[in-house]
């Protein structure tokens, strides 16, 4: 057994899944196991909530997940044991051999011994790694518990480390999905004005070929008075200079023109070796339909499903009479359900409704 060089393929492992599975496979292959599965778990009521297979058959994981996680009376006997120490069951004592668990499931699918380390614990979540051992194989010892513990120190550490990074690129996710959800362009630069992030709306602005495009090589193309405009701003170390509220408009051939508002980055901590956001551009493009979401204007005031349809087309930039033809109703009853929505949602006239909408939860749905 090489252990260092599964200890490089843990570390590896942090940004490479292949290294990754390489790794917990070193692992298993270091006391002769047959798999290793790592799973997270409610300890309340036994639910896996995550579990990742390491040469252990899908299905066979997928049944104890679906079934036998709720009739595994081991985990009673692990559960007390802390975190960072392997176990095996003859050190446990679990009466095991005389149970449905192990007649019906354990031997059948061929892994009637494991070998279980707990690597973090708390009320709502529990994860663990559990090697699994064939019947040819046999009983888990002391000297593998050993080996496993040779390795644990490294095998904590990088899984902590994956989990974090893990962690910040789903708030990263999460974060994008927000602001794909907004209704303006976002357009991050750095200071070479190279684009390193980009929102829906801001996407789609860049492909429609006006004064801000996408170069091949990935900077933002813009009007060469901007240019000038940020280099001057850059060296002054402020959006403001030479503009009072660092505001720009882009012209744009038989459409009103993009309003774009300029906004400097302020540096919290430099980056090793990535580059840094110089600018965030936020872009306001006055010829992009909102679409507004009927059913969340439903639930947000109260309304009835046609009212709610006159409303969301009021704000989506529809005149009355647009709105009949599009219900296939008269303009009497679109006026008639426009007042009944008026009065649900206590607004008096058009405008109000409208700007009710617009910064309302629909409008973004």
């Amino acid at each position: 057994m090489d252990v260092s060089k599964i200890i490089d393929d843990l570390y590896e492992g942090t940004l490479d899944p292949v290294a990754w599975d390489r790794a917990i496979l070193g692992i298993a292959d270091s006391v002769r196991a047959a798999g290793a599965i790592l799973f997270a778990f409610n300890p309340s009521n036994g639910a896996v909530l995550r579990e990742e297979n390491h040469r252990v058959d899908p299905q066979v994981v997928a049944d104890y997940a679906r079934y036998w996680t709720f009739e595994d009376f081991r985990l009673g006997y692990f559960l007390p044991i802390p975190t960072g120490q392997p176990m095996t069951e003859d050190s446990l004592a679990i009466p095991l051999k005389g149970s449905r668990l192990y007649h019906e499931f354990l031997l059948p699918v061929d892994s009637p011994h494991f070998m279980p380390v707990w690597l973090s614990k708390s009320e709502e979540k529990v994860v663990g790694l559990s090697l699994q051992g064939s019947h040819k194989r046999g009983a888990f010892g002391t000297q593998d518990v050993e080996t496993v513990r040779r390795i644990l120190p490294h095998f904590a550490r990088a899984f902590e480390i994956r989990d974090r990074l893990e962690a910040a690129e789903v708030r990263a996710a999460n974060f994008g999905n927000l602001l794909d959800a907004t209704t303006f362009g976002v357009i991050v630069v750095n200071a070479r004005n190279k684009i390193l992030e980009v929102n829906a709306v801001a996407s789609a602005i860049l492909s429609e070929g006006c004064g801000l495009q996408r170069g091949k090589d990935g900077v933002l193309t813009m009007p060469h008075s901007w240019t000038d405009w940020l280099s001057r701003c850059r060296g002054a170390g402020a959006a403001s200079q030479g503009a009072a509220d660092a505001l720009m408009h882009v012209s744009r051939d038989g459409q009103l023109p993009l309003s774009v508002l300029v906004l400097p980055v302020r540096e919290l901590r430099v980056s090793w070796m990535s580059s840094e956001p110089g600018w965030v551009l936020l872009v306001f493009d006055p010829e992009r339909k909102l679409t507004v979401s009927r059913d969340v204007i439903m639930r947000d005031l109260d309304l009835s499903v046609r009212e709610a349809h006159v409303a969301a087309l009021l704000a989506a930039g529809l005149q009355l009479e647009q709105i009949a033809r599009r219900m296939h109703i008269s303009v009497h009853t679109a006026r008639t359900q426009l007042k009944s929505a008026f009065h649900k949602s206590g607004c008096h006239t058009q405008a109000q409704l409208v700007k009710r909408l617009l910064l309302g939860p629909g409008v973004i749905a």
